[in-house]
């Protein structure tokens, strides 16, 4: 629960049973506190970088295609 903060989303009272079970699914079903925002950035801009060299690749592939021929 890396983003989990108690003052913005505070563990609701079990024995308010919907409130619970709607932070037991925030929590482990959508992930909701499971990465920093600084991990998360991280993670999409390696994304972006894979994409870019894929997409060179190609061009070049490409590329070298179109001299071949």
């Amino acid at each position: 629960m890396a983003t989990w903060n108690a003052k913005k989303d505070p563990e609701p009272d079990k024995k308010d049973t919907n409130r619970y079970k709607d932070f037991i699914k925030q929590k482990y079903v959508d992930k909701k506190f499971a990465t920093a925002p600084a991990q998360a950035s991280d993670d999409s801009s390696d994304e972006e970088q894979r994409q870019a060299k894929k997409k060179l690749k190609k061009e070049k592939r490409e590329n070298r295609r179109k001299q071949i021929e």
